[in-house]
């Protein structure tokens, strides 16, 4: 029943990054960070936020992306009481999750996930490992899978 409000207008994409085989325990993910950096060259978004939850994507992030975009790259927590026409979520995990997993009672997930996207008003455009988030069952990041547009999706889910 994941569905957003549709007064609200905000349309949800998504990129595909695969998460480097053997980096399960890392919090950074190159790959979303030099996607990201590209579609920021392709779009040029103008009032954007590209959040993640860890400090080391952030720095990951930092080092690729369009100076002009430097400042706007943060940590969801750092966002909070912000809102942004586009909100660009590095999610930056597979397998080993702990602020992406809203169902763990050992994380606070639930929040931090809510807090990212909540800040979007009009475009929210996840980076993640496509074929990992879509068979997590109850995961937040799927449901916003399952009603996002775009992206590589379904011809990198047949070719698996």
């Amino acid at each position: 029943n994941f569905h957003g409000d549709p007064s609200a207008g905000v349309l949800v994409k998504f990129e595909n990054c695969s998460f480097p085989k053997g980096r399960q325990g890392s919090r950074q993910n190159a790959s979303e960070a030099k996607r990201i950096a590209a579609y920021l060259r392709a779009n040029t978004p103008a009032d954007v936020a590209i959040l993640t939850p860890y400090k080391a994507q952030v720095e990951c992030l930092k080092s690729v992306v369009p100076p002009a975009y430097r400042d706007a790259v943060r940590t969801i927590h750092a966002s909070q009481g912000q809102e942004y026409d586009t909100v660009i979520l590095s999610v930056c995990d597979a397998a080993n999750m702990f602020f992406t997993d809203c169902f763990s009672k050992k994380s606070n997930g639930r929040a931090v996930m809510n807090t990212a996207i909540s800040r979007a008003k009009h475009e929210l455009v996840l980076f993640c490992d496509v074929a990992f988030w879509s068979t997590q069952s109850r995961q937040l990041i799927k449901g916003l899978l399952d009603v996002a547009v775009g992206g590589d999706r379904d011809a990198h889910l047949q070719n698996q």
